[in-house]
């Protein structure tokens, strides 16, 4: 079995560029949080039970591992982060992949420097970078390394989805920021359609899929007191609407059985303690105040993780969001927290 094991290891190592050297016991935790510096090779993943209470450390040697700008994604058993690189340099040109119940990890080669989002499918991964003023989108297949890639001259892509079949692309031009559009690729790389998101607010931060709908959150200047709103691309038909939140600032977005739950709080200067449960069908939007950080959230079942600047909490959320467990002081010294995720169930 060994013997096998490193067979498999060092295949997966010639392809796609790697795994650990030995697979990790399955550890048994709710929620993870990643703390990085861009300083230094020094990443740390410490992993929570339901209590809060740390049953594993894991260090990585990656810089900027993972960021509160972008998703984290999940596919199957896997998290996938982008370790950006040391600061100025950003010379990692990889993804990695977590395993979520043992913590192993798959290294995924992009020859792109600054990758800024990914998005993954099944068989595939998507990764856009930014080089010159030309956007790349590269497509890898998890299984034999193949890639493809496109060219967006003179737009800015952070925001990748993958949904179904379809790659959704996030664009702003780069000659008129406030001009933001949505590309739709199938698997092929082949352009199915260019959907104008002009009368969207123009700083659109995070995404999430309901009922055949697209989703994302999307706000004007945070310094102004506008609402942020939801912007809403129906799949079937491609039509495009907004829907008003009542906070000036939206950032995570996470579906909730058949509502949404968004982080009340700033992407660039978090700060903001609340959610709000929003009901599309209802239109009902309903602000609670969670008295902690909320710069990023993730979702196990009926319980809400909220990650702050030095804290983490869980809530109940069958229970109108009643906390559950809350701890101070999570930070290790020299790193700050950069993403957070959930074990797999």
């Amino acid at each position: 079995m060994k013997r096998l094991s490193a067979l498999l290891c060092l295949v997966a190592l010639m392809l796609i560029g790697g795994c650990t050297k030995q697979p990790l016991a399955k550890v048994n935790y709710s929620v993870a949080v990643v703390q990085t510096t861009g300083q230094s090779r020094n990443s740390l993943i410490t992993y929570y039970n339901n209590q809060l209470k740390p049953v594993r450390k894991q260090h990585l040697s990656y810089p900027s591992l993972g960021s509160t700008w972008n998703n984290e994604v999940y596919s199957d058993e896997y998290v996938f982060l982008i370790p950006l690189g040391f600061m100025k340099s950003e010379k990692e040109h990889k993804v990695l992949g977590i395993n979520r119940r043992s913590g192993s990890t798959m290294v995924y080669p992009i020859d792109r420097t600054s990758l800024q989002g990914i998005a993954v499918s099944p068989t595939h991964l998507y990764a856009t970078s930014n080089l010159n003023g030309v956007n790349y989108i590269t497509q890898l297949n998890r299984k034999n390394g193949n890639t493809r890639e496109i060219e967006l001259p003179l737009d800015y892509v952070k925001l990748l989805m993958y949904h179904n079949g379809n790659l959704f692309v996030f664009s702003t031009q780069l000659n008129n920021i406030e001009h933001n559009r949505l590309f739709v690729y199938n698997e092929k790389m082949e352009l199915k359609r260019e959907i104008d998101l002009a009368k969207i607010p123009p700083y659109i931060q995070k995404a999430s899929f309901l009922n055949n709908k697209l989703i994302f959150t999307a706000t004007s200047d945070p310094n102004q007191p506008i609402p942020a709103q939801l912007g809403i691309v129906k799949l079937d038909s491609w039509q495009v609407s907004t829907f008003p939140l009542k906070e000036p600032v939206a950032n995570d977005i996470l579906t909730y059985k058949n509502k949404l739950i968004i982080a009340n709080t700033d992407v660039v200067e978090p700060r903001g303690h609340s959610i709000s449960l929003v009901d599309l069908d209802s239109k009902e939007v309903t602000v609670h105040d969670l008295k902690s950080g909320v710069d990023r959230i993730a979702l196990s079942g009926d319980t809400l993780y909220a990650l702050g600047a030095d804290e983490l909490a869980s809530y109940d959320i069958s229970h109108d969001f009643a906390l559950k467990k809350h701890i101070n002081h999570i930070s290790a010294k020299g790193l700050g927290r950069s993403s957070l995720f959930v074990a797999k169930p």
